[in-house]
């Protein structure tokens, strides 16, 4: 067995962090622990350099095979053997790779969870010695367990074939009550737990109310993240297609990632990605876990996540470089229904779903309140839409009340958009079907508008003083929580919705004006040059430095730290 500093010279590691150190610890010593830490904090390395230090071939459980192949290349790169055994590999292949098992020259094996529960498997690892053994995105055995992946849920079995090997849990962004499903599921034995706040400072974060989300979205890759990197998630395959085409015809050029791609396609996309050879990547979650690109600039949501743990994991793909990064949310009433149906089709938890837009909806700063949530006391962040833009906030209890006593007298079978529409004095069909028009409350709500009212409507929901039940159409129920609202022993405080803009004044037809954005993505974030002055320059363009400082006001000193010489002639292709 090597030492730990041979170890690290040979993966080109000069100093481990504290936290990854206690953690080799810890396995070396035989002991099973739970890795709790954000995205780029160097899990992987902890279970490599923990299984070179053991005696026997360390097992890396990991859901995805690109990411298997990309560790493996790294690690034999820097002349560690390592080897993945997964579909991919042929019947020769598979001959050679337990040979190479059993002789016990083989450092470390990466197999997925389905790979390492088949009989035949565990058999294999039954007859060597095993070192250690990392099970990685731990989350998914409670995210996945059940009906999409079911062998996540089983990995529990490995403790009883591997009775005194150490195992280490590992997960970018966990909960209390998800840490407590991991240690459950995989069986593990009085666990170390180690973790770091899971706070990405440099991203900025802005979550806005769901108009028009396609051009909200072309509108914040034009105005903040143009020639940028970024990965655009949604909830559906067909949506990623959508999303990604509609981008294409708007000369943004992206493509999707999702499931149903065949594995070449997935490696080729996601090399492209990689490469910068395509900087828009339109994925369902498929894509994500364990994916090391340090210049991601920008994280944006389509749909809402399943869980505040998905949200932050999935942002945390961005900004990993340390550098200012961005992060955009969309969604709106009809995202939580959708939400809440799709997990009682699956007969799912929606605690998760639901605890993540209660912390969407909480007043104050955004990242505060979502950090509270994992026991982190922070101050107002002042750089996420409510730091940056102080929001309206109003006492809508009476209000609350009325939608409360409407949901009560229709019986709760009215589609909850019907009612804020009665509530506004609208007679539409679906207010006509339902005859919410005879209620005594019909048109009394107009002190709020429709978008306001469908905010107050999630806010009810997500706070659970609505509860709602999919059995075809969506019914809806007040809970012994509600009383508190409609006896005004509670007063409800809410916050106007914050909007992305949909709007963009920009002709992407014309290349000078692509080479500004391009300019300003790269060397503008601090805003020293306005978006209406930037598209003025690339109207006049300016052919010397004094024309460009007439121009935009801006010293000659002030024009060469920003490294605007690139903007003195945009007739030409800039790099």
């Amino acid at each position: 067995m090597d030492t730990l500093s041979t170890i690290l010279a040979k993966l080109n590691i000069s100093e481990l962090r504290s936290v990854q150190r206690s953690a080799i610890e810890c396995l070396d010593s035989g002991k099973d622990c739970v890795l709790n830490l954000p995205t780029g904090s160097g899990k992987s390395l902890i279970y490599q350099v923990a299984s070179l230090l053991g005696d026997g071939v360390g097992v890396v459980i990991s859901p995805l095979i690109a990411l298997m192949q990309q560790q493996v290349t790294d690690l034999k790169a820097n002349g560690i053997n390592a080897r993945f055994l997964n579909s991919s590999l042929n019947k020769g292949e598979r001959y050679d790779l337990e040979m190479e098992i059993r002789s016990g020259h083989l450092d470390i094996i990466y197999l997925s969870p389905e790979k390492i529960l088949q009989p035949s498997v565990l058999a294999l690892l039954d007859s060597v010695k095993v070192s250690c053994i990392a099970v990685d995105e731990a989350h998914c055995i409670f995210q996945w367990g059940r009906a999409f992946r079911p062998e996540y849920g089983q990995l529990g079995e490995l403790k009883q074939h591997f009775p005194t090997t150490p195992i280490a849990a590992l997960t970018a962004t966990s909960d209390k009550a998800g840490l407590e499903k991991i240690v459950s599921g995989l069986n593990l034995v009085s666990p170390k737990h180690y973790g770091e706040s899971v706070d990405r400072p440099n991203i900025t974060l802005q979550i806005s109310q769901k108009r028009k989300a396609k051009e909200q979205l072309l509108s914040f890759i034009l105005k903040e993240a143009f020639g940028q990197k970024g990965i655009i998630y949604c909830r559906s395959r067909k949506r990623t297609e959508e999303i990604s085409h509609w981008l294409n015809t708007n000369h943004i050029e992206s493509t999707f990632f999702h499931a149903a791609l065949s594995e070449q396609e997935k490696t080729q996309r996601h090399e492209a990605f990689a490469a910068g050879k395509i900087n828009v990547l339109v994925a369902t979650t498929a894509y994500g876990m364990g994916i090391d690109i340090a210049d991601v600039y920008f994280v944006a949501h389509a749909d809402l996540p399943p869980s505040i743990d998905a949200y932050f994991q999935e942002i945390g793909r961005a900004g990993r470089s340390g550098k200012t990064a961005k992060a955009l949310l969309l969604y709106g009433l009809q995202d939580v229904m959708r939400g809440i149906q799709q997990l009682d089709h699956q007969n799912e938890d929606k605690t998760p779903f639901l605890t993540f837009v209660a912390l969407l909806e909480q007043r104050g700063c955004r990242r505060k309140s979502m950090l509270a949530h994992y026991g982190e006391m922070h101050d107002d962040c002042g750089n996420c839409d409510r730091c940056l833009r102080k929001s309206s906030e109003h006492n809508v209890t009476i209000a609350a009340q009325k939608l409360l006593s409407y949901i009560y007298y229709s019986k709760g079978t009215a589609p909850i958009t019907a009612v804020i529409q009665a509530l506004i004095g609208k007679r539409t069909k679906a207010v006509q079907n339902n005859r919410l028009q005879n209620y005594n409350v019909f048109g009394e709500g107009k002190e709020l508008s429709e978008v306001q009212w469908k905010t107050l409507a999630r806010k009810l929901i997500a706070m659970r003083f609505v509860e709602t039940y999919d059995s075809g159409p969506m019914l809806f129920s007040l809970t012994e929580k509600a009383r508190q609202i409609l006896r005004s022993e509670i007063q409800l405080i809410m916050s106007d919705d914050y909007y992305y803009s949909a709007d963009y004044d920009v002709n992407m037809d014309n290349e000078a004006v692509k080479n500004t954005l391009r300019w300003s993505h790269q060397f503008n974030q601090a805003g020293a040059i306005s978006q209406n002055l930037l598209l003025r320059i690339a109207e006049l363009k300016p052919q010397t430095p004094a024309a460009l400082s007439r121009l935009t006001g801006l010293s000659m000193s002030e024009l060469k730290a920003i490294n605007a010489d690139a903007l003195c002639n945009l007739r030409e292709e800039m790099n």
